[in-house]
């Protein structure tokens, strides 16, 4: 589906007219031009899809952080999200304590990464993806719901069809959810506080 079809799916949802194009000049062809990118990396950003998951290795920048950290890193031009930074990724672990890690190992301030870690700086993160075609069927849905609830309250007075939408978004996003982890191997679970209280 390209974004045209998605939009209309949304609006579909609602009881709206589809639009042509995003250029269209009718109320819900402007309101698509106006939001349909915007909706589109939320939705990207909001969760860790896996079609939109990527690897890098970034070189350091010349010039230094003026101070903190030791060195800086341009992010990638499709930059949304950072899931993890060498071997560092958010969340309690030993990992963690071990190694007397911080929580400031980095920080990301602009366009860059600051931190201490070697060069090169290996990061997974979250991309914008703008092409519809790598979008799987359960990522449509959520973002062609998200759009009939953004879109109810401009080009529809019906308070039904915007409780609909509402619901509808939240099924889709726990069905996509759902979906998107059978595609990953099972993870073990990360060390509780307890554990890492204790130090073992």
């Amino acid at each position: 589906m390209d974004a045209v079809a998605i939009v209309n799916r949304g609006l579909d949802k609602i009881g709206v007219e589809p639009i042509v194009a995003l250029t269209d000049s009718t109320k819900q062809g402007r309101w698509a031009n106006r939001n349909y990118a915007a909706l589109r990396d939320l939705e990207l950003t909001l969760h860790t899809w896996r079609f939109s998951v990527a690897r890098t290795t970034l070189a350091a920048e010349a010039a230094a952080p003026a101070c903190g950290y030791a060195r800086q890193f341009p992010l990638p031009a499709d930059f949304l999200r950072l899931i993890s930074a060498g071997d560092i990724a958010p969340g309690i672990d030993l990992t963690e304590v071990r190694q007397s890690l911080d929580g400031q190992d980095y920080s990301i301030e602009g366009t860059k990464i600051l931190t201490s870690l070697s060069a090169p700086l290996q990061i997974r993160y979250v991309r914008k993806v703008t092409n519809t075609e790598d979008f799987p069927p359960y990522f449509v849905e959520v973002l062609a719901c998200r759009i009939a609830v953004e879109a109810a309250p401009s080009l529809t007075d019906s308070n039904p069809r915007i409780e609909k939408a509402m619901v509808d978004y939240d099924m889709a996003v726990r069905s996509a959810r759902r979906a998107n982890a059978i595609q990953q191997p099972p993870m073990p679970l990360a060390d509780d506080s307890w554990v890492v209280a204790r130090g073992i």
